[in-house]
This record gives structure tokens, sequence and C-alpha cells, in this order.
């Protein structure tokens, strides 16, 4: 069977759309007890400053959030501060825990992550056992979309023509989380947010936003030597894994999965990324869907 090669716009609706009902019949299935107990984020190590002088090899990686608190606890939404917004759940933190591990080899040099709390608390994890601090850009958020939050507004009753998604700014970030949050907007060789998300929010924009941001900051990578983790949600992964590599494979994103690009031939500009290996979660102790690697 010849290899697959497509355009760079023929996946945007039905490859995603297929993915994202997978999600849905994924969760369905799950038999998480409804009370779940979130595990208390240790900022250990915090004050370790962030790598200077880089040293690593211009590698990309990608990574989804771990397993959302809403997906397993239908009663998260009676007490929560913002219901468009869950955190991790258990699982979720110890899948991020173990995205850590996994990248501990890798010399991760940047952690830059959605500014959406799950995705937020997944670099958190990472950040411990990499040492480095988290940074957040805008651009990596999620689809910001009225379709994508309607399961929430059917279940609270909520007119999804009349609600607006609320969005954790970097003050309220720094002043949750502590030190282990970059304190700086941008870094002093790398502008962040420069295509940020915006509700609400069309298919083609998504797109955009994404995919100009994964070449940002893939050329930072570049011309920097410097390893960059980028922690991001379930559509933007899949769209940037693709832009990075127009042959990218048609897998289902599942929860802290890893992508790791390497630059084509010292000029990635021109030639792009190869995928050295693409939405592998094959070291999670209970990926999301053992089915679907």
């Amino acid at each position: 069977t010849p290899k697959r090669v497509y355009s760079k716009r023929t996946i945007t609706l039905q490859r995603t759309s297929t993915h994202r009902k997978q999600s849905s019949e994924i969760y369905v299935l799950n038999s998480v007890p409804p009370e779940i107990l979130l595990d208390q984020v240790k900022l250990a190590c915090s004050s370790q400053p962030s790598t200077e002088g880089y040293g690593g090899e211009g590698f990309v990686f990608l990574t989804r959030h771990g397993e959302r608190e809403d997906h397993v606890n239908p009663k998260w939404y009676l007490n929560a501060p913002n219901v468009f917004d869950p955190p991790l759940s258990k699982r979720g933190f110890t899948q991020a825990s173990e995205l850590g591990v996994r990248l501990k080899s890798e010399n991760i040099t940047h952690i830059i992550a959605s500014p959406f709390t799950r995705t937020v608390q997944t670099a958190i994890e990472v950040a411990k056992h990499v040492g480095v601090k988290v940074h957040v850009d805008y651009g990596l958020a999620e689809h910001m979309e009225t379709k994508q939050f309607h399961v929430t507004c059917n279940r609270l009753q909520l007119d999804p023509s009349t609600f607006r998604v609320k969005v954790n700014t970097h003050k309220e970030l720094v002043a949750r989380y502590g030190e282990i949050i970059s304190p700086s907007l941008d870094l002093p060789d790398l502008k962040l947010s420069k295509w940020p998300a915006s509700f609400p929010e069309e298919e083609e924009h998504l797109f955009e936003r994404t995919n100009n941001t994964v070449k940002h900051m893939g050329m930072f990578a570049f011309e920097k030597k410097a390893n960059v983790l980028l922690v991001s949600h379930q559509t933007p992964v899949e769209y940037m894994a693709f832009e990075l590599c127009s042959e990218a494979e048609d897998k289902f994103v599942s929860v802290c999965c890893l992508t790791k690009a390497a630059p084509r031939k010292k000029n990635p500009k021109q030639k792009g990324w190869k995928l050295l290996f693409q939405h592998d979660d094959s070291f999670l102790s209970e990926p999301e869907c053992l089915g679907r690697r």
C-alpha cells in the first residue's frame, strides 16, 4: 500500500472531527468512580533557573494534557470555579508525571503550555522532572469554538449563543502556581503569544494560529539549539504535527502522548521536519486507549 501524503488543508475537518468523536466514545467507556480527589500540586524545585545556554539539538516535542477531571467525575461541575476549564484528574496527574519521567533523558530546555488549567498542570508535572520553568503561550490554547463546549452547556443548561469562555491570565497562573511559572510573558530571544486564540474562533483561525505558532517555536529551537516541549490540546497537537511534517500519520492524539520532531537536513524552513515518533503513549501505565496505539 503506498504511503499516504496529504495536502495541508485536506485533513483540517475530517480527521479532527473523527478523532474528537473517538475521544468522546473513550470517556463514555471509562468506569472510574465519580468521586476523585485531586492531588495537590507540589512546586518542588521551583527555584531552579531556566536553562540559559540551551545546548539542545533543535528538537520540538508535542504533547496533549493528561486526563481531565470532568471526563471522569460528572459532579465536578457543581462547585467548579470555571466550568469551561477543568483540571487534571488523579489519573491525569499520574500520566503527566510519567510523561515527565519519559522526558528526563531528552534534555528539555523549554516548556511552553496552553493557558488552560489542565495543560499548565501537565506542564508543571513535567517541569518537576526536567528542572525548567513553564512558559505560557495563548497560541497553544484549546479551539475556542462554541461547539467545543456544547457538552458543558447542555449539562448546565447554558445558552451556547451567549456564554463566553474565560481563559487564565498569566498573572493568575503565577499567583496560583508560584515560581515554577515563568514571571515573564516572553523569553529574551523568543516572543510568545504572537498568534493568540480568541473567542469565538473558526476552524480556519485555529488551523492558522497553531501552525504559525509551531513554525515559530520550531525555528527558535533550530536556531538557538533548544529542545522545546509544547503542551497543548487534542486538535492543536494534531494540526501542529501535520504542519511540521505533511507525512504525519492519521493517528489518534491520546492524553499525554508524545511526538518528537527533528529538523531535516539542517534547513527546516525549506525542508521541513521529520517526525522521529508520533503520538506515542507506550510509556504510560494507564494510557487513554490501548486499542489505538
